[in-house]
């Protein structure tokens, strides 16, 4: 296995997926703290299409940005400042769609807005916390930890090359000083040999050859110590390269693994997230269709609504927004006479939409709308597993506040939330809640929101 091949693995396992030019890129986010709040901002390179959450224990906004990828891998921002405490990344793929989660860690419940500005998305904090409701908190992150380990085996793997070299190189030199030696051996004796020779006709020539000689000998004998000493030298490097190469395969096959483990989780996951989206395909076309055949169904239950709606604000001298139907349900207008539930007077003036939100919280589930101020609202049942709420003269803020909630894979009855502005002779907002089942349900309104909760099934 040769280093090429070694790297090459570590270039495949450790590389960032590039974006596409019509890709939303995250390029940097930023966590600022004044006397007023905090501000999240999330610089992209278009404009943003986002959907968020809420999540207890600890408190935190989950924001997806669908079409949009990170500049860089996943990463944690601490800010540990009065109201945020961290800021986490992740990327993943919903079918082909790719999507860029970006987690803001509170340390309370604080209200806040979501806003754009430019290409960016800017999330805004005020007022002090209120009590969060626990949730189960998320296990470590396999990829980061698959990561981990690929830097650990390349910098093992570039520590056993250079140990590989530098062992090389020895038995080089010691190769070359061991030949140089036995040429000097060679040459001195041949030199010796040549005087003896020329010296054979005296007993002095003689005995100076045989000096020479043995002085030659001597030498070649110590050349061929030194070469002895070089060949061990050079053994001993040889081993040490081997020993070398071996550990170099080893943190190679450990790279492989943690690439083969990488691979299979990608894997699952894309086929995870595509029987997802077929599954959510298959439900909104079962919705439509459920939608056409209870059109008709839904008109007529609309207008008897608004009789019944009439009678009870004519017997409550004025229009009390939501006691129509919490009237049908209790069969008791004193429920909501008064206290929390007490009805909340709307002004005459247009109402805009900021946010429509999802909450868990201990035995119910809560989908709540913020408005600017109180609004009139209408909520009425279409069929026993969707229920519609209309704020008349009401217009959304923006198109993302249009966006849709899928809450199916929380421990709730709620399955979607479906905003929509509608156009005509008046401007109105409906929204569209769905349940997996019927249960109970509660309505209200404090100040500026509407509050639907539902038991959990």
């Amino acid at each position: 296995m040769t280093l090429r091949v070694l790297l090459t693995s570590l270039a495949v396992l450790l590389a960032t997926a590039a974006t596409a030019e019509d890709r939303n890129v995250l390029s940097r986010i930023t966590v600022d703290e004044g006397e007023a709040g905090a501000v999240v901002r999330i610089e992209g390179s278009r404009a943003p299409s986002f959907t968020q959450f809420e999540l207890d224990a600890p408190r935190r906004v989950v924001i997806d940005l669908s079409g949009a990828v990170l500049a860089g891998p996943a990463a944690e921002i601490p800010a540990q400042g009065r109201q945020v405490r961290v800021v986490r990344t992740a990327a993943f793929q919903a079918g082909r769609i790719s999507v860029a989660r970006v987690t803001v860690e509170m340390t309370g419940d604080f209200p806040y807005e979501l806003a754009t500005e430019g290409t960016d998305l800017v999330m805004t904090l005020h007022g002090a916390p209120k009590a969060p409701a626990p949730v189960a908190q998320k296990g470590p992150d396999p990829a980061a930890q698959a990561r981990a380990d690929a830097d650990a085996a390349l910098a093992l793997a570039e520590s056993a090359k250079v140990d590989a070299a530098r062992a090389r190189q020895e038995a080089a030199r010691l190769a070359e000083e061991a030949a140089r030696m036995k040429a000097e051996a060679e040459a001195a004796r041949a030199k010796a040999l040549a005087e003896a020779k020329r010296a054979a006709a005296s007993d002095e020539a003689v005995a100076a050859a045989r000096a020479a000689q043995e002085k030659a000998e001597a030498a070649a004998q110590a050349a061929r110590q030194a070469l002895e000493a070089a060949q061990a030298r050079a053994r001993r490097a040889e081993a040490q390269v081997a020993e070398t190469q071996a550990k170099l395969e080893a943190a190679l096959a450990r790279v492989q693994a943690v690439q083969a483990e990488s691979e299979e989780a990608r894997r699952l996951a894309e086929a995870r997230a595509e029987r997802e989206a077929q599954a959510r395909a298959e439900a909104e076309r079962k919705l439509r269709e459920a939608e056409a055949r209870a059109r008709k169904a839904a008109e007529l239950a609309a207008r008897r609504a608004a009789e019944q709606a009439k009678t009870l604000r004519d017997a409550r001298e004025g229009v009390i927004p939501g006691v129509a139907y919490a009237y049908l349900q209790y069969q008791d207008p004193e429920d909501y006479a008064g206290g929390e539930n007490a009805p909340v007077r709307a002004s005459d003036a247009p109402k805009v939409m900021s946010l429509v939100g999802f909450q868990q919280q201990g035995s119910i589930s809560r989908v709540f709308i913020r408005t600017n101020e109180p609004v009139r609202y209408d909520i009425r049942p279409l069929d026993p597993n969707t229920i519609v709420i209309e704020l008349p003269n009401t217009r959304a803020r923006t198109r993302n506040d249009l966006n849709y909630l899928d809450t199916r894979f929380f421990d709730t009855a709620v399955a979607i939330i479906d905003p929509e502005e509608i156009e005509g002779a008046q401007r109105y907002v409906r929204i569209t809640i769905r349940l997996k089942q019927s249960v109970p349900y509660e309505v209200r309104q404090v100040d500026n929101e509407i509050q639907i909760d539902f038991q959990r099934p």
